[in-house]
């Protein structure tokens, strides 16, 4: 399945800011500039919230936050005039199964489907498991449409530039897309 979101003429970015400002004008001035933001956290349902989540002070307040993609999160995005949000899994993930993983990205592709002119989704990959982080990778670019994958800076305490993390390096380059 082709990824709804890299026909690369950015008509769809247009049509969201467009969708958000109606002309995409201010005030009959100069136009908007397209406001797109990286590394929006997004909690799955799919899995528990981490610990060190739920030690915070406020902790369901932000879980519910942060597992929100649906009108609160429109509307914060329609007051700060954001465009599109790039939505990524909250940290600490790294370390998770591969199943994890798959059904973390299978609930971010589905919020991306549900509005897709607002938000586009960064895959989870369980770097823990190279060649699983691999194929997931492949999966969630080719099958879901992601648009890359973001990962913490290592899983369980291995940093990823040794020569077992070709495999994920080498897809990301076969596939065009950043991690």
């Amino acid at each position: 399945m082709a990824s709804p979101y890299r026909d690369g003429s950015g008509d769809d970015v247009r049509a969201a800011a467009s969708a958000i400002d109606g002309d995409n004008d201010r005030d009959g001035g100069s136009p908007l500039p397209l406001l797109i933001t990286f590394e929006e956290h997004y909690l799955s349902s799919a899995v528990a919230p981490p610990a060190s989540l739920l030690a915070r002070p406020g902790s369901t307040a932000l879980v519910a936050a942060l597992r929100d993609a649906g009108p609160a999160r429109l509307a914060a995005m329609d007051s700060g005039r954001v465009t599109i949000q790039l939505l990524s899994h909250t940290y600490g993930f790294g370390a998770a199964s591969p199943e994890a993983c798959a059904a973390i990205n299978d609930d971010l592709a589905a919020v991306a489907r549900a509005h897709p002119r607002r938000f586009a989704v960064l895959a989870c990959l369980p770097m823990a498991d190279p060649p699983a982080a691999a194929a997931e990778l492949r999966r969630a670019v080719e099958v879901l449409g992601c648009r890359g994958a973001l990962v913490d800076n290592h899983a369980a305490g291995a940093h990823y530039d040794g020569p077992a993390y070709d495999a994920v390096w080498a897809t990301a380059c076969d596939l065009d897309v950043p991690v």
